[in-house]
Order: C-alpha cells, then sequence, then structure tokens
C-alpha cells in the first residue's frame, strides 16, 4: 500500500513546513514510496577523494505510528548503496536522526563528479509501525548533507604504477607504491561499467617509505 509524498520542495529548509504522505493502511509491508531529495548544488573540488557521506533528517510524527523503512543513497538519481535504515521510529516532536558517517561511503564508490551532480542526494520511505492502527501522520521538514573528503595531495602514498593482465582465466593486478606512512590496507575493486565498484581483496599495507610492490588477483573475472 505505497503511499507518495506531497510538496517535496518543504523539505528544503527548517521552518516548520513539511513533506509528508497520506494515511497509511492498516496491515503489514504498509510503507511510502520513495522520497527522492537531491539538487543540493554541491561544490566538492575535483581533486578531491570523498571520504564520507553524513545525512541528517528532521523528522516526525504527532501521532507516533511512522517509522523508517528504507534510507539509501542516490546516484545520478538512481537509488543505490547500502541500506542505512534501522526502522527506527519517528519522533511526536521535529527532531534529527544522522544515517552515515565521516567514513561512511554507502557501500559506493565516489568521485567529486558524483556528489556534485544533481543527481545526488538521498532516498527516504517510511512505513507503518508494526501493530500501530491510529493515523500515520510522518512528516520531514527538513534534509540536509555533509561531505567529508581529503586532499589528494594528502594521501600518505604515491602510486607508482598499476597493471592488470588477462593470465588464463583469471587476472593478475599489480602495483608499485612510494612513501607509504600511517596505512592499513589497499582495498581492490572492479567495476562492470565505471560507476558501481565491489571489493575484490584487501592487502595489507607494508608502510614502506621505498618503493615496494604489490599483487592480488581475481580469479572469477567479469
Amino acid at each position: 500500500s505505497n503511499k507518495f509524498w506531497f510538496s517535496v520542495e518543504n523539505a528544503e529548509g527548517s521552518d516548520n513546513v513539511y513533506t509528508e504522505f497520506s494515511n497509511l493502511n492498516v496491515g503489514s509491508n504498509s510503507y511510502s514510496d520513495y522520497l527522492h531529495i537531491n539538487k543540493f548544488q554541491l561544490d566538492v573540488p575535483a581533486d578531491a577523494i570523498i571520504t564520507g557521506i553524513e545525512v541528517t533528517v528532521e523528522r516526525s510524527d504527532p501521532d507516533q505510528n511512522t517509522a523508517d523503512y528504507s534510507v539509501r543513497i542516490l546516484k545520478y538519481d538512481m537509488v543505490t548503496g547500502d541500506e542505512r535504515s534501522t526502522g527506527a521510529a519517528y519522533t511526536s516532536f521535529d527532531s534529527d536522526e544522522t544515517f552515515g558517517n565521516a567514513g561512511d561511503l554507502w557501500g559506493e564508490v565516489w568521485t567529486p563528479d558524483m556528489i556534485n551532480d544533481n543527481g545526488f542526494g538521498i532516498a527516504i520511505s517510511a512505513q507503518r509501525i508494526d501493530g500501530s492502527s491510529g493515523t500515520t501522520s510522518g512528516r520531514i521538514d527538513n534534509v540536509s548533507i555533509t561531505i567529508y573528503y581529503e586532499d589528494a595531495s594528502t594521501l600518505p602514498v604515491s602510486l607508482v604504477n598499476f597493471s592488470a593482465k588477462k593470465n588464463n582465466g583469471s587476472i593478475n593486478i599489480n602495483w608499485t607504491s612510494d612513501n607509504e606512512s600511517g596505512m592499513s590496507n589497499y582495498q581492490v575493486q572492479r567495476s562492470s561499467d565505471g560507476r558501481n565498484f565491489s571489493n575484490i581483496q584487501a592487502v595489507q599495507s607494508r608502510n614502506s617509505v621505498s618503493r615496494t610492490s604489490y599483487s592480488a588477483t581475481d580469479s572469477k573475472p567479469l
């Protein structure tokens, strides 16, 4: 029993003017459509390394019958990434709920262009609290996003070279680094479309100040 959100633009500022949905049907699987909040007009520097995304949602339900159903990220206005909803109930008064943090990339790989794109944002779906029978009066007053990033020049390593070569049914991956410091590991990832990446392997860093070679293998390439 999906319901759509009214007056989406009202989520733009903390002014007690709300975007909301009509009363959800009583019963299980009663939830709203996704509310897409984007066009934040961000201006992350082109050479930045994105390290985290934090979303703060100011919301309430005076009747206390609404909870989170789904909270996910928007990339190019497509719902993607890891689920961040915990099913938390909306409070009876306007209060902030935070999703993500300074080190959370929501299961995605990001470039500044992706963050600055008008299609970047957050998708929110609400549900009726299980077992409740009163009116759902869920509403959102404001949504804000904080982007955490590092200047590329501050990375604790210099990448000298990187290669990936086919070897029968596998891909051999090799790279050489220089001036490592304070590193934990390298995350080797792959993608079929250049936008969505998944982890292949984590390789522990040796934290060497001299040139150091590493390797990994993708045993089941796409």
